[in-house]
């Protein structure tokens, strides 16, 4: 089972922590601002899971960064583009090599589970929606 929930402050960056966030759900509400959540450097099995309970579209960016672009993420997140009729899905992949920030301009809603594979490597996995794309890039 998960530890307790925490909501994460609305705040421009917020340094997460193994004590604090990992092995819960962290929650992130409507940003006033931009917001980066920087994650601590990963050991086997370390997880976070973060989901979106703002009451309606975010109009900022929530950024997800590793510790340095040392660090970097493998996995896939599955990205439901909400600005298209036909309602597009599609699979977003990091280069699996140097990605070490993930970016969600503008969310509606997601559900993004990281876990340490080494200390180098998080593995990424789960799901968002929203008008543009998630996108994996270097720091």
């Amino acid at each position: 089972a998960l530890a307790a929930p925490v909501t994460l402050a609305d705040a421009a960056s917020t340094t997460l922590t193994a004590a604090a966030n990992a092995g819960r759900v962290n929650m992130i509400g409507d940003a006033s601002q931009n917001s980066t959540y920087v994650l601590p450097t990963p050991s086997a099995g370390l997880t976070f899971k973060f989901i979106y309970i703002g009451a309606a579209t975010d109009t900022s960016s929530h950024i997800w960064q590793t510790a340095g672009n040392t660090i970097f993420f493998k996995g896939v997140l599955m990205h439901h583009d909400l600005n298209q009729t036909s309602q597009t899905s599609n699979v977003v992949f990091p280069d699996g090599n140097s990605n070490s920030e993930i970016t969600l301009a503008i969310p509606e809603a997601y559900e993004i589970t990281l876990v340490g594979v080494s200390a180098t490597v998080y593995a990424v996995s789960g799901w968002t929606g929203g008008n543009t794309p998630v996108a994996f890039a270097d720091q």
